[in-house]
């Protein structure tokens, strides 16, 4: 049922989407598949939405913001993506306020999650480095020259295995066959 109205819904039969939507929604709220149900939801305010029907969809929206918030938290994707379509519906409404209020939301949780990224990326090259220093490859007296010549502490191929089968990312440069060259 789900699949057809997505179907009528791009092929632009939103109309005829409605009706499949709602059914959905409640067999699966009658189910107690209350996930499936708030799925139907969105598409059906997105298929109101479509029709210009933004009174009706704004309510299933918020609906909807409510359960994927409590459920998978305020950052997660698909909560982020319905806290936009409802900020383009109020904004489509007339609602200027309130759409300021969840656009502003959206980006916040746009610049924490890229500062998020920004410091995993910071620990994996920190990890990287001190492995590297662990396993004597890395000259802190000259870090754009990383000897790899020298053998592990206590001979073996130490942390990073042997220089033939190397393949190491630490920031611009890569360690690849036993030789330092910069990625690009």
């Amino acid at each position: 049922m789900m699949a057809v109205a997505g179907g009528l819904t791009t092929m632009g039969a939103p109309e005829e989407a409605i009706e499949l939507f709602e059914a959905a929604a409640d067999a699966y709220e009658a189910a107690g598949n209350e996930a499936n149900a708030v799925v139907a939801r969105a598409n059906l305010a997105e298929s109101l939405i479509r029709l210009n029907r933004h009174a009706e969809a704004r309510p299933l929206l918020e609906a909807v913001l409510a359960f994927r918030t409590e459920r998978d938290g305020a950052e997660h994707e698909e909560t982020l993506k319905t806290r936009a379509q409802l900020a383009s519906c109020m904004g489509e409404m007339g609602d200027a306020e309130g759409a300021m209020r969840e656009e502003e939301a959206v980006e916040e949780a746009d610049v924490q999650e890229s500062q998020r990224l920004r410091d995993e990326q910071e620990e994996r090259r920190a990890r990287a480095l001190s492995r590297l220093q662990d396993a004597e490859l890395y000259d802190e007296e000259e870090p754009g020259r990383c000897g790899g010549t020298r053998e592990p502490k206590g001979g073996g191929k130490g942390l990073l295995g042997s220089s033939e089968h190397v393949l190491v990312h630490v920031g611009e440069w890569r360690r690849e066959a036993g030789s330092w060259r910069a990625d690009g």
